[in-house]
């Protein structure tokens, strides 16, 4: 009775310990992703530190230097030129924009909503401003220790991977081998999409002329990557900065080519990670789908985790039949 439902329970237990580790990692450990993203990106200068210094400890502590000095100019550069591009519109369109506040002050005195547009500020001066501080330290306590553990990751990757491997069965060792190697395809997938949709957009900007079209595609395809943020944030402002401008055209433009872009784009992932892992394009994107709802960011990695092991389950146990 349970061989016949063996392959039931595994999957079952699999989806139960890939939700409960997702949950621990979303809701009580913020470092994980800055881990994942960190440790990907520092693995590679560290072979490079290493021929060099011929110490793991010196190549992972000149590979996280360089990893973090490089972040901090690129944000430092991104952040001013932001900045910068912000006064420019301003200071371009200062009396139109002064006669939009006025006529939507109007606006809000006429229809009686003062009250309302004071509590509202009210609340962003108090409430937000908190949370938004709190949010900020805990990122960076969060960077912080990120970086020790990514340290220790590097220095002492094969003694963590004996220790890893010593606790699993051989064969559950090969599925989450070959699941993390997939894994580290969706990555490039997604960094190849983003870069397809920084392209895109670079094209769409240089077409209505947007200002700053090179930084604003930059930033664009820097926050592709991120779901339920994405280059919204670039493409609101900009809709109804034209559309305060009165510019009709270049606001629907914009609202065409976001459009278009985030379409293309899930035809393309879903395409891509179809082929790249295996398994059905309409799997793919529904793992991904709900991964993200359920767990945010991490999503992405637990939605697709779970799908490839669940495959390697059903194949094994079908080829045990067969045998």
């Amino acid at each position: 009775m349970l061989k016949e439902y063996a392959k039931l329970i595994q999957l079952l237990i699999l989806l139960i310990i890939i939700l409960l580790v997702s949950y621990i990692v979303k809701n009580y450990f913020n470092p994980f992703l800055y881990i994942v993203v960190l440790y990907l990106l520092a693995k590679p200068s560290q072979k490079f530190f290493s021929k060099v210094t011929k110490s793991f400890k010196l190549s992972a502590a000149f590979s996280i230097i360089v990893l973090n000095l490089l972040l901090f100019i690129m944000i430092f550069y991104l952040s001013n030129n932001i900045i910068l591009l912000f006064q420019k519109y301003i200071v371009l369109n200062i009396d139109k924009l002064r006669s939009f506040y006025g006529d939507f002050i109007n606006l809000i005195t006429v229809s009686g909503s003062g009250d309302i547009l004071n509590k509202g500020s009210n609340l962003i001066d108090s409430s937000i401003i908190r949370k938004g501080a709190a949010y900020t330290s805990e990122s960076i306590v969060s960077y912080v220790i990120a970086n020790i553990c990514v340290y220790f990751l590097m220095v002492d990757e094969v003694v963590l991977k004996k220790a890893f491997y010593s606790f699993l069965p051989t064969s559950v060792i090969n599925n989450i081998g070959k699941s993390i190697l997939k894994l580290k395809k969706l990555a490039a997938i997604e960094i190849m999409l983003a870069l397809i949709s920084t392209i895109e957009t670079l094209i769409g900007f240089i077409f209505f002329k947007v200002p700053e079209p090179f930084l604003l595609a930059i930033i664009c395809g820097m926050l592709d990557v991120l779901p339920y943020v994405g280059t919204i944030i670039v493409f609101i402002p900009l809709i109804i900065y034209n559309i305060v401008l009165k510019e009709y055209f270049i606001a629907f433009g914009l609202v065409v080519l976001y459009i278009l872009i985030q379409i293309n784009r899930e035809i393309l992932e879903t395409k891509f990670i179809g082929d790249k892992l295996d398994i059905h394009p309409i799997l793919a994107l529904i793992s991904i789908y709900i991964g993200i709802n359920l767990f945010g960011i991490i999503g992405i990695i637990s939605g697709p985790l779970y799908i490839l092991l669940a495959k390697n389950i059903i194949i094994s146990s079908t080829q045990e039949d067969f045998t």
